[in-house]
């Protein structure tokens, strides 16, 4: 089962794009009914932005916003290479729905300083964040997980609660 169908999951949503930044790649892709139709890998991924900073991946939060215009440029180049690829991705399928697949974008990335603003700037199609990205797809596969034991069991399926510290 692949990750980005974790954030179609824990959404409750079966077609759509799932944009998952994440640290070491970004992943496009495409789903129709939980299957992939189309995607894309990049090497590209927030890693890049944080190597402006030192490229130490555990970097606090606190200490990438006191440094966001340092890595702005970095940010705006990996928005724009991101939105370049969804319009590829679009362009490329010929599913009649496309235009109307819901966007949702995914992963921690998404908390680097200046990505929501360069998305809202640059994203020419309606998209929506995962409500606490961070964790979606890991929610949704806990979920998928669960579902099947409970197909095989019968029993009742409750998704755990992700709080962090």
């Amino acid at each position: 089962m692949e990750l980005r169908r974790g954030t179609l999951s824990d959404l409750n949503i079966e077609t759509g794009i799932v944009i998952s930044l994440g640290h070491g790649t970004t992943e496009i892709m495409a789903y129709h009914e939980y299957e992939q139709i189309d995607g894309v890998s990049l090497i590209k991924a927030s890693d890049r932005i944080l190597e402006q900073l030192g490229g130490n991946k555990f970097l606090k939060h606190d200490y990438i916003a006191q440094h966001a215009a340092e890595i702005k440029p970095a940010v705006e180049d990996f928005i724009a290479e991101v939105v370049n690829n969804v319009r590829k991705l679009k362009d490329g399928i010929q599913y009649d729905e496309i235009e109307e697949m819901p966007i949702i974008i995914t992963g921690g990335g998404v908390n680097i300083p200046g990505v929501q603003e360069q998305l809202k700037a640059r994203m020419p199609y309606k998209y929506q964040i995962a409500k606490d990205a961070t964790f979606s797809i890991a929610r949704g596969l806990y979920k998928n997980i669960a579902m099947q034991d409970a197909q095989q069991t019968e029993d009742v399926v409750t998704v755990p609660q992700i709080t962090t510290s």
